[in-house]
């Protein structure tokens, strides 16, 4: 166990030089009062203005408040594997280890256990330790030691520079500059965090975008061509891709320990520590005053579309996704929301056959995302932030092949019935898409069903070369059926 040295406490004999470390955005790719702040308004989303009310009476008050509500898992955040080396070098060359943060005591000690690297740690409990304060009680701590310090801020200048050397991790060029224009030698630990293009498309996942071109089915399906009428519903693809993406952002933001948990989800940009959480913030500002530009462009019923997908799927992350069964049905009903969008953006009404079809489609779609997630668990194992066990994977599937079927049914009937005689002059050749339909369901379930689909079905559609030979079959079809 790592033993604590309070910021008042006397001056520690013995040791001749000592590697001072920081923890936030240096030995873990995170900071950790980002982290509690998400921790805690996950749990009580209501309570926002607490974060704030504690923040005003100061920032060590501030993590005095989140130390006493959260808990953290330091097995479960990212650390900087570069950091790690380095310190395990300067223990074998003789130095004593200590870990200082402005981070709160109570998540500094439980991270210097689980590391068992470190002889001492320091953190923040009545006094910030940042900056000079962080020097002075080092100086005070060590007064005769030579002290070497990591960190990766420019909060942390003043300690390179009071040392006389630094070592960094991802520190700015400003930084990097201010400390060689003092002639301070500086060591680089690691400058691989950069922000870029792929990172930023990878936390908006614009793969999934794909799912908002359902607004334009009403469009596709009601055969209207009209360059006014396309326009509009691209605007509304944009501004749905957009809400979309903000909402991912905040799901990442609220599911950071259940992401970290799995062995896939923990290479997300957020999860992983690529991207920090207050970049995440500003990212879901700025493409959530986009989506409501796009959308103010349209009408109010498409903005009112827009606004209830947006509130559901907000309460589907904080709260509905830890349901079981209600989960599948809201994932199930924001897919349908898209479809009513894009009649909103346009005024062409929906029929009650898309409506049924799209909610039996996408039940069944959601039912396959959730036996994909607990698939590979143990018979009792929960899935992380899931209501769920391993043995509910049978139910699940009976749940999403029974649904995925009576979709093909309402196709069936659909059909039969006298609304396509308004629509296509040789409707009996639509039958012809029915074993296509049929046979992309029993496809895909089969293939989940032996681990060929990996935890986003809808991306595993999107790559197979099937789904667009049958696209092809069912595109053909519907030009002679017209």
């Amino acid at each position: 166990m790592t033993k604590e040295f309070a910021v008042d406490s006397a001056s520690v004999s013995g040791p001749d030089k000592v590697l001072a470390v920081d923890l936030d955005r240096t030995l873990i790719k995170t900071d950790m009062l980002e982290e509690a702040v998400f921790m805690y308004l996950k749990k009580r989303p209501w309570a926002l203005f607490n974060v704030i009310f504690a923040l005003l009476k100061g920032r060590v008050h501030l993590k005095n408040f989140l130390a006493s509500a959260v808990t953290i898992n330091p097995q479960l955040l990212p650390y900087n594997e570069k950091v790690l080396d380095r310190i395990k070098s300067a223990r074998e060359n003789g130095y004593h280890v200590v870990l200082v943060s402005a981070s709160h005591a109570s998540f500094v000690k439980p991270i210097a256990d689980h590391v068992g690297l470190f002889d001492h740690f320091i953190g923040t409990k009545d006094k910030n330790i940042k900056g000079s304060a962080k020097l002075d009680t080092l100086k005070s701590l060590y007064p005769k030691a030579k002290i070497e310090y990591l960190g990766d801020s420019s909060a942390d200048i003043v300690l390179w520079k009071g040392f006389g050397t630094a070592h960094t991790v991802n520190a700015s060029r400003s930084s990097i500059a201010s400390l060689k224009s003092a002639n301070i030698p500086v060591e680089v630990i690691d400058d691989t965090r950069k922000l870029n293009l792929k990172i930023i498309r990878k936390s908006l996942r614009a793969h999934q975008w794909v799912k908002n071109f359902l607004v334009l089915l009403p469009l596709l399906l009601a055969h209207a061509w009209q360059q006014d009428l396309w326009t509009v519903s691209l605007l509304a693809f944009v501004s749905f891709s957009f809400t979309a993406s903000s909402i991912y952002i905040l799901n990442d933001l609220f599911d950071l320990e259940a992401d970290r948990a799995h062995k896939k989800k923990r290479l997300r940009p957020f999860a992983s520590g690529d991207l920090s959480i207050s970049q995440g913030v500003i990212l879901y500002a700025l493409v959530s005053i986009l989506a409501i530009v796009f959308a103010l462009l349209i009408n109010v019923g498409f903005l009112t579309c827009l606004l209830i997908y947006f509130i559901a799927n907000l309460t589907y992350t904080l709260r509905l996704k830890q349901v079981h069964s209600l989960d599948i049905i809201m994932l199930a009903g924001m897919y349908t929301i898209r479809i009513m969008a894009g009649s909103q953006a346009t005024g062409i009404e929906v029929s009650e056959w898309l409506i049924g079809f799209s909610t039996f489609l996408f039940y069944g779609l959601a039912a396959l995302k959730r036996y994909v997630e607990v698939s590979s668990l143990g018979a009792a194992q929960k899935a992380a932030g899931r209501g769920y066990i391993g043995d509910d994977k049978f139910t699940l599937a009976a749940l999403g092949c029974a649904s995925s079927l009576m979709a093909c049914l309402v196709l069936a009937l659909y059909f039969n019935s006298t609304a396509v005689l308004d629509l296509y002059r040789n409707p009996k050749l639509l039958w012809l898409i029915l074993p296509l339909h049929l046979y992309w369901v029993s496809s895909v379930w089969i293939l989940a069903s032996r681990g060929k689909i990996d935890d986003d079905p809808v991306l595993h559609t999107i790559k197979s070369k099937s789904t667009y030979v049958l696209a092809a079959l069912a595109g053909i079809v519907i030009y002679f059926a017209v």
